[in-house]
């Protein structure tokens, strides 16, 4: 199935559907899909906040002074009754987010979950794109942090790449924000806030033993 890799390499395939429905753990990688459509209004919502009437309205409504199409982005949709209504959007555009927070990291697993959520609710999918959006492996991680130090101007030597290749977690968020650590502090720094993550690693997971969450410290 698609992930989110092959979909922004491939974005110009997909944009002119309408529906765009993304599951996974993995949701860093929505900031730069949103990105893509730099010519829609956009707004945020919440599938237990809101209902469906609210989405569509918003999507229907019209400003004399803003003649732009609209991007509604739905987090947590499935907690929306009746959101399936918004598979018929045919104008305009909707991005639907699950965090599939059953979803352990094993992108099978994933692959099986989505293929049983698309039967259930999905008949027609001509109007969608359905993207998972896995934790990253190993050497999609590595390519990923490579390509972050790049974006960055960060000259690191390949023992500190290692390092962080092997520290970091898999989610994208956490991997950048540790990056963008070391771009405001200076490269000499680095050691230093590796040694600092390794160290909230190992109090987490002290912390989850401490209190009987094995699954947080296996994790």
């Amino acid at each position: 199935m698609l992930t989110h890799i092959d979909f922004l390499k491939n974005f110009d395939k997909y944009k002119e559907k309408n529906i765009f429905i993304l599951l996974g753990p993995e949701d860093y990688p929505m900031k730069t899909i949103i990105q893509k459509f730099i010519d829609y209004e956009k707004s945020v919502f919440f599938g237990d906040e809101v209902n469906v009437e609210d989405i569509i309205n918003y999507l229907k409504s019209s400003d004399i002074f803003n003649k732009r199409k609209k991007l509604a982005i739905v987090r947590e949709f499935e907690e929306m009754k009746n959101w399936k209504q918004l598979l018929k959007i045919n104008e305009n555009k909707v991005i639907l987010y699950s965090s599939l927070n059953f979803y352990e990291n094993n992108l099978k697993k994933l692959e099986n979950l989505a293929e049983n959520f698309i039967k259930k609710n999905i008949t027609k999918a001509e109007n969608c794109v359905i993207v998972l959006m896995p934790y990253l492996n190993k050497d999609e991680k590595r390519k990923w942090i490579l390509q972050k130090l790049k974006l960055l101007n960060i000259n690191l030597n390949a023992y500190q790449i290692e390092k962080l290749v092997q520290t970091l977690p898999n989610d994208l968020r956490t991997c950048s924000n540790e990056i963008e650590k070391i771009y405001l502090s200076g490269e000499e720094n680095v050691d230093i806030i590796i040694s600092n993550f390794e160290e909230r690693k190992i109090y987490d997971f002290l912390n989850y033993l401490q209190n009987f969450d094995f699954l947080s410290s296996i994790k």
